[in-house]
This record gives structure tokens, C-alpha cells and sequence, in this order.
């Protein structure tokens, strides 16, 4: 607004502004308190209503944050099945028949229960590393 013209009310307003500024600038504490409360204003309750206005700032940034985070790290995990490098199918069976003998409380459920597919060995494998049971470093062969 600086390049207003000087009969712009926009302009004056903004003189009136900087100058009402300038002259609370110069007021000293106890001053301000004093004319707030000649005002009916009660200066406690003003500042508490500014504190829980800024915390409520920050609460609102922080979980704008944690949201952005979150999808970042999401980003970051996501993998394409297509991409998988998967081990043997021997090992792949031998890793799995692994992680559930030393994890019990994982289990799995098959169609029919008799004998699994070679691609229902390779989507179980995709499905628990997607769910982080499997590392990364088990991928390779």
C-alpha cells in the first residue's frame, strides 16, 4: 500500500495505523494495563485467550506435520509387485515355513487347506513384506 496516492483513504487509514502503533510503542507496561482496564478490558483473560489461541496454532502445525510425515513415509514404503525381486521358490518356502515357526502368532489361512500354488507362495511373500513382516534384506535371493 505504500504506493497509494496520499488522498487514497486507503493511505490515510494506513498513517492513522502506524501512528496509533508508534504511540502504543511508546506506552509502558503498566500504562497499557491501566488503559485496557479504564477500557472495561480485563487483561488477564485477554492474554489467556492469546495463549490458547497460539497453542492452538501450533497444536493445528504440528498435526499438519505429522500428516505430511506420514505421507511422506507412506511414499517412501510403497513398492510396486510388479518390481519384486523375489528369491527362489524353495527359499521363498523355506524363509516363510521359517518366519512361522519362529513367529507363531503370524498365520495363514489357504483355499481348501491341501497344497498351495507357486503364486499363492509368491503373493503371501509380496503380502508380508508389504506388512513390514518380511526385510528388505530377505528379498534377495
Amino acid at each position: 500500500m505504500s504506493g497509494l496516492h496520499k488522498n487514497d483513504p486507503r493511505a490515510k487509514y494506513k498513517t492513522i495505523e502506524k501512528s496509533l502503533a508508534e504511540d502504543v510503542n511508546h506506552l509502558s507496561d503498566a500504562d497499557l494495563l491501566q488503559d485496557a482496564t479504564d477500557d472495561g478490558l480485563n487483561p488477564k483473560d485477554i492474554a489467556l485467550n492469546m495463549r490458547a489461541s497460539a497453542l492452538s496454532l501450533v497444536a493445528e502445525a504440528k498435526r499438519k506435520r505429522i500428516l505430511q510425515v506420514r505421507e511422506k513415509l507412506k511414499e517412501s514404503n510403497k513398492f510396486s509387485r510388479s518390481e519384486l525381486s523375489r528369491p527362489s521358490m524353495d527359499a521363498i518356502k523355506s524363509k516363510l515355513q521359517e518366519l512361522f515357526s519362529r513367529r507363531p502368532e503370524l498365520a495363514v489361512a489357504f483355499r481348501q487347506g491341501t497344497k498351495q500354488s507357486d503364486s499363492d507362495w509368491q503373493s503371501l511373500w509380496d503380502d508380508l513384506i508389504e506388512i513390514g513382516e518380511i526385510k528388505k534384506e530377505d528379498l534377495g535371493n
